[in-house]
């Protein structure tokens, strides 16, 4: 809940300043949604509003890069960005809540995605073992990586079953819950995802 680009009223919409740093695909997106302050001060829970930005208005400045893993970020900023009334999601001083709902579901995705990066690996490792000869045989008759292979599966399908609990409860109304969900899920999949490389 540490928001400083501002959404001061204006007439009946509203004017956003302020910038944001390494915005997923930012540099590729038409449309943006940004927390911004219509009250309070930087850390206070209550005065966020969500609000839908085209990417191309007036003010809205997207500077692009590639990211370590490949994919796409952009630092955002926006100066005296005009936005209508229709531009809020929900209540402009309590969007906290939408905010961390759609956390709490980009967590569960990405923890799906983790399980299948983990299964390829798993199934990468596997194959290796098969076909990787040492001493006149192929490594995978060997039982201590008989056993460090099963120690990866066996961290998949614990990551697998926290991925689909987490799944689950993304759509509780029960925020503690969910969240608690959400945490005991990254732990899990960093714990597996750690055995696993």
């Amino acid at each position: 809940h540490h928001v400083e680009t501002t959404a001061r009223k204006d007439g009946s919409g509203y004017v956003l300043n302020g910038q944001k740093s390494v915005v997923l695909h930012g540099d590729c997106a038409d449309k943006l949604f940004v927390t911004a302050r219509t009250a309070g001060s930087a850390c206070d829970e209550h005065g966020i509003g969500v609000f839908l930005i085209d990417a191309n208005a007036q003010g809205v400045a997207v500077r692009g890069y590639r990211t370590q893993d490949g994919l796409r970020a952009a630092e955002v900023s926006f100066d005296n960005v005009a936005v209508s009334s229709d531009a809020v999601f929900g209540d402009p001083e309590n969007g906290l809540p939408l905010v961390h709902r759609v956390v709490d579901a980009g967590i569960a995705a990405l923890a799906a995605e983790s399980i299948g990066v983990m299964s390829a690996m798993h199934a990468l490792t596997v194959d290796y073992l098969k076909v990787r000869k040492q001493f006149g045989v192929a490594i995978g008759q060997f039982q201590v990586l008989q056993h460090a292979a099963v120690d990866m599966f066996v961290a998949i399908e614990q990551a697998r079953s926290i991925s689909l609990y987490a799944t689950m409860m993304a759509d509780s109304e029960d925020t503690a819950e969910r969240t608690r969900a959400m945490h005991a899920a990254k732990v899990e999949i960093g714990r597996g995802g750690r055995i696993v490389g």
